[in-house]
């Protein structure tokens, strides 16, 4: 893509346009002036929780069975 394109875009979305060849502090500067004055709480996600859980109740019951009472599926 263009630079001009690109400048264009992020004039109409109210965006903000650094080249990636201008280096780690121009991006660094470039993302600070855009960066929200206050935190922003956000919903999180139980999922990681409830995987945990199935996982160790999946290990509890392979655990609580002896080896001898599995029997093999023909």
């Amino acid at each position: 893509m263009r630079a001009e394109y690109l400048t264009g875009l992020a004039g109409e979305r109210g965006m903000g346009f650094t080249r990636l060849s201008a280096g780690p502090a121009a991006l660094q500067a470039a993302l600070a002036a855009h960066a929200p004055a206050r935190r922003v709480a956000t919903h999180r996600s139980l999922s990681p929780a409830f995987g945990a859980l199935a996982l160790a109740a999946l290990l509890a019951a392979l655990l609580a069975t002896p080896l001898h009472a599995r029997k093999e599926i023909p």
